[in-house]
């Protein structure tokens, strides 16, 4: 059967290629784009970084108990023969590695899967030393980025989910209240792809993705209740001092937190003019 990374674009491919993902020959040609090209292994070197830096955010977690481990292994490896694909012997290699990936989520309180904040989350109280959101949830909102910006074409251009029930009402409001639904970012060069993957929103709040219209680089908005999750007074934004290749500004107003996630902090300065926000603190 077809391999589902023939089809992807060079940028895509060398993000697999840190993954991983690729095989044999498709390892073999990366590495000679990388060596020919200093923008080639730029791309590699920072997906490379950003691993590692979620790496060490979920290293400074509780490790999972051998019971966990064993559970979620036995499940890796259970899947029916009647629709499971033998697997390449390049993913073989990877799967216990995705596994290991799986339980530092679980067990770093990485949310996985969806940006959901939950409602009964402490107060972050001030502290000079400290950042304004919490490390786990910049590797998660940088991870979803990076996801999404690679599957761009599964979005439903310019649309909007019709079904919003399973969003908090804060959010609801925010949506209901914009005539667009969404920022408008096109007088900076971003197109409004779609919110979230298949159009599907957030558990709690919504994921809306932008392109540039000139290339492939994309800008994630993450919008979410306030639920104290953020060390923010309203009205006032700021970058993360964690986020490593891609940086998160974060903002909030009485009810809502925004995260925006960009590949270069150029781009979402030039989101946050566009916006109308305050500069950062």
């Amino acid at each position: 059967m077809p391999d589902p990374t023939d089809n992807l674009d060079a940028t895509q491919r060398l993000m697999a290629f840190a993954d991983g993902e690729l095989n044999a020959a498709q390892q073999l040609e990366a590495m000679r784009a990388v060596a020919a090209d200093t923008d080639a292994a730029k791309v590699v070197e920072q997906e490379i970084r950003l691993r590692q830096a979620v790496a060490r955010t979920l290293s400074a977690g509780p490790g999972p108990s051998e019971a966990l481990q064993r559970s979620v292994a036995a499940l890796a490896f259970q899947m029916p023969a009647a629709t499971t694909a033998e697997p390449s012997s390049v993913a073989r290699r990877w799967v216990p590695l995705g596994v290991a990936a799986a339980i530092a989520l679980l067990a770093g309180g990485t949310l996985i899967g969806r940006f959901a904040l939950q409602p009964d989350r402490p107060t972050i109280a001030t502290h000079p030393d400290r950042d304004v959101l919490p490390a786990n949830y910049i590797a998660a909102a940088t991870q979803i980025h990076v996801r999404c910006s690679r599957g761009v074409e599964h979005h439903p251009h310019g649309g909007w989910p019709k079904t919003l029930v399973s969003i908090e009402e804060p959010v609801k409001q925010y949506v209901n209240n914009n005539s667009q639904h969404y920022p408008d970012l096109s007088s900076i060069g971003f197109k409004y792809l779609g919110c979230g993957p298949c159009g599907r929103p957030e558990e709690t709040g919504v994921h809306l993705l932008y392109r540039s219209t000139a290339g492939t680089d994309t800008l994630s908005l993450f919008i979410e209740p306030f639920t104290n999750q953020v060390d923010l007074a309203p009205g006032t934004c700021c970058y993360s001092r964690t986020s490593d290749v891609h940086p998160v500004l974060v903002w909030r107003t009485q009810n809502l937190v925004f995260f925006m996630v960009g590949n270069a902090k150029a781009a979402v300065e030039s989101a946050r003019t566009a916006m109308k926000l305050p500069e950062p603190i």
